[in-house]
C-alpha cells in the first residue's frame, strides 16, 4: 500500500464523493473489508465518471497509509493539477463561483 500521507487526499466517503463529483480526483480507494452498502454509491459513480478504482486490504491498511489512527473505508486522491500551489482544496467553497464560471 502507498504511503499517502504528503498526497493531496480526501478521506472518508462522504469527502470523496464531493471531490468525486466535482470531478477532481484521479483515483478513488476502497478497503475491501468497508460493507457494500456504504461504497456501493461510490463505486458507481467512479464507473459513471471512468475514474479508477484501486482496492485496499482493509479499512485499517488504508487509514495507516493516510497517517491516521482509524481506519478508511475511502480514500480519493486530489489531481495533481488540482491541488498545485495556486488553488488550494479547503478554499473550494470560497472558489465555488470562480470555478462554476470557468466549467
Amino acid at each position: 500500500m502507498e504511503d499517502f500521507k504528503n498526497i493531496n487526499k480526501t478521506v472518508g466517503l462522504k469527502q470523496s464523493l464531493k471531490a468525486v463529483q466535482k470531478g477532481i480526483v484521479d483515483k478513488v480507494y476502497i478497503a475491501k473489508d468497508a460493507e457494500e452498502r456504504v461504497v456501493l454509491k461510490i463505486i458507481n459513480l467512479c464507473t459513471e465518471k471512468d475514474i479508477p478504482i484501486v482496492y485496499a486490504d482493509s479499512m485499517k491498511q488504508l487509514g495507516k497509509a493516510c497517517g491516521i489512527d482509524v481506519g478508511a473505508a475511502v480514500v480519493s486522491i486530489i489531481k495533481w493539477w488540482f491541488s498545485s500551489n495556486f488553488i488550494n482544496v479547503k478554499n473550494l467553497t470560497c472558489m465555488k463561483s470562480l470555478f462554476s464560471q470557468l466549467c
